[in-house]
């Protein structure tokens, strides 16, 4: 694993239940030697599924090029 994914390791398996208003949401999340998973599920009869994914050069990509605005980007 990466220096920059292990400080993201104690969201690996994280399971949280969130209530907005008379919504309930799930959210799961893994991380693993290349990258970080985040799930978003909706319950009920609208329910649905959103998914996430980053990896380490996004991370720096994101991050670097937009704190420090350097040309040089990955």
């Amino acid at each position: 694993m990466s220096d920059l994914l292990a400080n993201f390791f104690g969201l690996d398996e994280l399971i949280q239940v969130i209530y907005q208003g008379f919504d309930k949401f799930v959210v799961l999340s893994s991380v693993d030697d290349s990258e970080w998973n985040i799930y978003v599920g909706l319950s009920g009869r609208n329910g649905r599924w959103w998914r996430g994914r980053w990896t380490e050069n996004e991370f720096k990509s994101f991050f670097v090029c937009s704190l420090f605005g350097t040309v040089d980007c990955i």
